[in-house]
């Protein structure tokens, strides 16, 4: 995209773990591709409910990515699930 100049603006979604493991020299191509929006299955923002549900990532992933985005141009669309059914804890 980036040899052709196709100037084409476009979105995707992408794992938190996989782009961390890329890091921000991938997110300077994707930008530089004309990524303007990554979507991130985020689910929650605790580790707690994560394993609950069982999906298959690190709290602090999306952390790292959120800092990771903040230094490009790239939008983070972080989608959560609210209303797990769980149960208090006693105090």
């Amino acid at each position: 995209m980036v040899s052709r100049n196709l100037n084409i603006k476009w979105y995707t979604n992408v794992r938190a773990d996989f782009l961390v493991k890329q890091g921000e020299e991938f997110l300077r191509k994707l930008e530089k591709a004309g990524c303007k929006m990554l979507t991130f299955g985020a689910e929650s923002g605790t580790q707690r409910i994560m394993d609950m549900i069982d999906k298959n990532g690190d709290i602090a992933d999306l952390y790292t990515i959120d800092k990771m985005i903040k230094k490009s141009k790239i939008i983070p669309h972080f989608c959560t699930i609210r209303g797990f059914p769980i149960k208090k804890k006693k105090r």
